[in-house]
């Protein structure tokens, strides 16, 4: 598709060069102008995929997402049920693989269910705020059986006052006070469900795009999500969410509720005495590694030994690297051969840093991409 007043790709909508704007579709047919007037989308966008290394902001779950933006609201935030509907098959159409949905509406309308349906029956997975009316409220889309319905906590893991919470949420992930894009290359803070539900997107996303081989697995995790029943009826006990979930659900909740939407270079591993940190400050760069050189940086709070293992995607260790870790920061290098003596391939590769000082041991792992 080319801006030129024509229907180029033949997909039934002219000039969506970068997605598509279905504000009163049924009167106007939509736009091209996807612009934010508002500044949610935008926040959104930026929790599920902010990118890295721009020196501007922070850095989203999936900063190697690919962002389909489809509007159908004004700057005010109101929007009919038929627009969204109508956006919502766009975006299926049109390649998404997750479909993000930070709004809702307290009355339920069969076009817009007919349009979730579409979307699961085609595989796409789709992601709503649970509410910010602070009660049991139902909210559409996202109270659907093929939603995953998502409520929010704060960081220490408490429901949000504002959250809702009912037999059709499924999650609850961090939305409190999250920094993220707002149109003009800013930073902003923002709270609610929606942040939450970019949160769960975000880390769909990445499992989706870092572990292709995985989706099946991704997607068991996601019907298991999405599986409502009235024998998984939140409850609240001071303050803190308990569900009657079984158990590898559960498991899978709390591991999604403790990703943080925008985190630093790499994460932080406490030490296995559980005293202060051993290793924090990781990071590796520059990551994409478009020359032969890269370098694996962290902060160590005593003096020992660092093992740095490179693995490829299907697990086999490919490279080693021995050194020695000094109290503060340090930096080691790698120039990308592997211990086969052959320069690493174009692709994703997981390290792991393995740290021994005299006061313990501890790991961090992370991801980098070769692209000569």
């Amino acid at each position: 598709e080319i801006v030129n007043g024509l229907d180029d790709d033949g997909n039934g909508y002219i000039d969506d060069v970068t997605g598509y704007n279905f504000l009163r579709f049924s009167e106007t047919g939509g736009s091209n102008d996807v612009s934010d007037g508002h500044g949610h989308g935008t926040h959104i966008s930026g929790i599920i995929g902010a990118i890295a290394n721009n020196g501007i902001g922070g850095v989203g779950i999936n900063p190697h997402a690919r962002i389909l933006p489809v509007r159908f609201l004004d700057a005010g935030g109101r929007g009919s049920q038929y627009d969204g509907a109508a956006a919502i098959r766009y975006a299926v159409d049109n390649g998404a693989e997750v479909i993000n949905c930070s709004w809702g509406y307290y009355i339920f309308a069969s076009i817009l269910k007919d349009a979730i349906d579409y979307a699961a029956s085609k595989g796409v997975i789709v992601v709503g705020a649970a509410g910010n009316s602070g009660d049991r409220t139902y909210q559409y889309p996202a109270s659907l059986d093929s939603v995953i319905s998502v409520g929010s906590v704060s960081d220490s893991g408490i429901r949000s006052s504002f959250s809702n919470l009912n037999d059709r949420v499924d999650i609850m992930a961090f939305g409190e006070s999250i920094l993220s894009s707002v149109p003009g290359y800013r930073f902003t803070r923002m709270t609610g469900t929606s942040q939450a539900a970019g949160v769960v997107s975000g880390t769909i996303s990445k499992c989706l795009s870092s572990f292709p081989k995985s989706r099946e697995f991704t997607r068991l995790v996601v019907s298991t999500l999405t599986a409502k029943t009235t024998d998984a009826v939140p409850t609240i006990d001071s303050g803190r969410l308990i569900s009657s979930l079984n158990l590898p659900t559960a498991s899978i909740v709390t591991a999604m509720t403790k990703v943080v939407p925008l985190v630093a270079p790499a994460p932080v591993s406490i030490s296995s005495t559980g005293q202060a940190p051993l290793l924090s400050r990781v990071f590796n760069f520059p990551n994409p590694v478009r020359s032969y050189l890269t370098k694996f940086g962290f902060n160590s709070s005593d003096t020992g030994t660092v093992t740095i293992k490179v693995f490829d995607l299907s697990g086999r260790l490919v490279k080693t690297i021995d050194g020695l870790a000094s109290a503060g920061n340090n930096a080691i290098s790698w120039d990308c051969m592997l211990n086969s003596g052959q320069l690493a391939a174009n692709g994703t590769y997981l390290y792991l840093i393995q740290l021994n000082t005299s006061t313990g041991s501890t790991q961090s792992r992370g991801k980098l991409t070769v692209l000569h």
